[in-house]
């Protein structure tokens, strides 16, 4: 696995040094591996920024972000933390006593 220092980091997930370390003190980047003071990255931080940037750019916030990976660590699944399982099921919306909703033509 390679690591990466900061700068490195920055570079090849293309997330400014500035934002990677606001994302750490947010919760939603996982701490690095310290040795001495410097701060060593690798792939999975990579691969973190990589979705971080993706779920900024369909419009979530920092803060929905911080909870999906808080979900996520703690073996949750995001169907519950979304609440997708109470309205998703077709035996929900048959129990409701509702039609199933169309799906939007795409």
């Amino acid at each position: 696995m390679a690591e990466y220092r900061i700068d490195e980091v920055a570079q090849v997930s293309g997330v400014s040094s500035r934002n990677i370390r606001a994302y750490r003190e947010r919760g939603l980047l996982e701490p690095p591996r310290r040795v001495g003071r410097t701060a060593i990255y690798d792939d999975s931080h990579v691969t973190q920024l990589q979705i971080i940037n993706r779920l900024l750019g369909r419009g979530f916030s920092s803060a929905h972000i911080a909870d999906f990976f808080e979900a996520v660590r703690k073996g949750r699944d995001l169907e519950d933390v979304l609440g997708l399982r109470e309205i998703a099921t077709p035996a929900k919306w048959r129990e409701a006593g509702r039609a199933r909703p169309e799906r939007a033509a795409g």
